[in-house]
């Protein structure tokens, strides 16, 4: 029945798991009490709790150890992962002492089972570190932890969420993406809809097949990025290794602030302009949009820090920040102290028109003397108390070791280079002459697991 409506992506599978592994589970307890069946019981229930819930994470914290990745610096790689990867099983990979990744939820059939347990954690912690108390945290975590579950049966599906998109929310996603510009000509609007009617119905496959092409040749995409063969090549089987593009995540990062931003003034301005708002409400309403403000600023701090803990260096961090605001919100934006809303001159006087025009009375000078008042106070105010603690696990057994990232356009390199090799002079016993690696190097090398190595080596023949 659910098949029939426009709602649900591909409903028959994750229904088919719960299914099963309830029943698996339920069965192996009723063989467990039975003395002459415990011993297919046990093993019954011994599967399900290692592929159903121990496979991922003993994948996941046997990587953290091969890899030297912490707890702190796996969760933030959380904050630079697409919607649907920030609460799954992550494998953590380094190439390059750069953290790459592995979704192992993707892979994991049985995983729709422990994700919403983790989602109501990782959601949990978000509210704890956004100053929430543990009700409020607790009650966001189950809210997130059932949406997480319930995805896949109420979400639109793929053919009625492209319907939507161009005739209902009239060509703009669910996400805020725009599919063309509402001043167009027809045609070119006609044009973007083919496209991504296009996109819509590709087989998933396609993509991973595009990028697996370019990382052959060493090309980049349209967005400037560069893909490993070996990387993409794994994918093929389940098992992508991905670059988070954390330089890229950033930017975004402040885009989504830019635009709350603009939503936090809205709570002032809906009701500082309004002509029967009295200083009170105009007040009450400059307090609620700075709390707005230092939320979404918190959410971008965090991922500030998160890129630090990745390795992007703090000259790069602030070029980036520098070039989306003014340089005194750029710094204290970094050295995590709050910039709260400005009321401008034009509210001021709009304030003290309305209410003349109402009254006779200006509220204009006590809303100036109060909200002044406010204002400078919370300039004194750190967006996080402790910051150094946003990451935190109770329990990290793998320490952090220093990680770096590289350009978004070094991964892209040919798998089989077209120019002659040269081999540059180096000192005696690294390479014999000839300039090929002996046998004794190209053990040690492979026993290294590195794959840039790896790829060197193919390269060089």
């Amino acid at each position: 029945m659910l098949r029939r409506l426009p709602v649900g992506n591909f409903v028959s599978f994750p229904l088919e798991i719960i299914r099963t592994g309830f029943n698996t589970t339920r069965q192996g307890l009723k063989e467990v009490l039975d003395p002459n069946t415990v011993g297919i019981g046990t093993t019954r229930l011994a599967g399900v709790a290692t592929f159903g819930i121990g496979l991922g994470k003993g994948l996941q914290e046997g990587a953290q150890l091969v890899a030297g990745v912490s707890n702190e610096q796996l969760n933030a790689l959380r904050e630079y992962l697409p919607e649907w990867s920030k609460d799954s099983t992550l494998i953590p990979i380094k190439q390059g002492n750069q953290l790459y990744y592995i979704d192992f939820s993707h892979t994991n059939a049985y995983d729709i089972l422990t994700q919403p347990l983790r989602s109501a954690m990782n959601g949990y912690d978000a509210a704890r570190d956004q100053g929430q108390n543990a009700l409020q945290s607790f009650d966001d975590a189950a809210i997130r932890a059932t949406s997480k579950f319930l995805a896949p049966f109420m979400e639109e599906s793929i053919a009625f969420s492209f319907i939507g998109d161009v005739f209902l929310r009239g060509g703009e996603t669910r996400d805020g993406r725009r599919l063309w510009n509402p001043e167009d000509s027809f045609g070119n609007k006609l044009s973007a809809t083919a496209a991504e009617a296009l996109k819509t119905a590709s087989p998933g496959s396609l993509p991973a097949f595009h990028r697996l092409y370019l990382s052959g040749i060493g090309k980049k995409d349209q967005y400037n990025r560069g893909y490993k063969f070996l990387n993409e090549a794994s994918g093929l089987l389940g098992f992508r290794i991905q670059n988070p593009f954390v330089e890229d995540g950033i930017n975004f990062k402040i885009s989504d602030n830019k635009r709350a931003l603009a939503n936090s003034k809205k709570l002032f301005t809906s009701v500082a302009y309004r002509a029967d708002a009295t200083s009170a409400e105009i007040v009450d309403a400059y307090s609620k949009a700075n709390e707005a403000k230092l939320r979404n600023d918190q959410t971008l701090f965090k991922s500030i820090e998160a890129a630090r803990k990745l390795g992007v260096n703090e000259k790069q961090i602030r070029k980036i920040v520098g070039e989306r605001y003014s340089s005194s919100e750029a710094r204290k934006l970094i050295r995590n102290q709050f910039t709260p809303i400005k009321v401008s001159d034009f509210a001021f006087k709009t304030m003290k028109n309305n209410s003349k025009a109402r009254d006779g009375s200006d509220i204009s000078r006590v809303v100036r003397r109060i909200t002044n008042n406010i204002y400078r106070g919370l300039r004194r105010t750190p967006i996080f108390d402790n910051p150094d603690t946003l990451f935190e696990n109770i329990i990290n057994i793998v320490p952090s070791e220093p990680l770096t990232t590289r350009p978004k356009t070094a991964d892209a390199a040919p798998l089989i280079s077209s120019a002659p090799t040269t081999v540059a002079p180096v000192a005696p016993n690294v390479v014999p002459a000839g300039g090929t690696i002996s046998q004794t190097d190209r053990s040690q090398l492979a026993k290294s697991g590195n794959i840039d190595i790896t790829e060197a080596l193919v390269n060089r023949g």
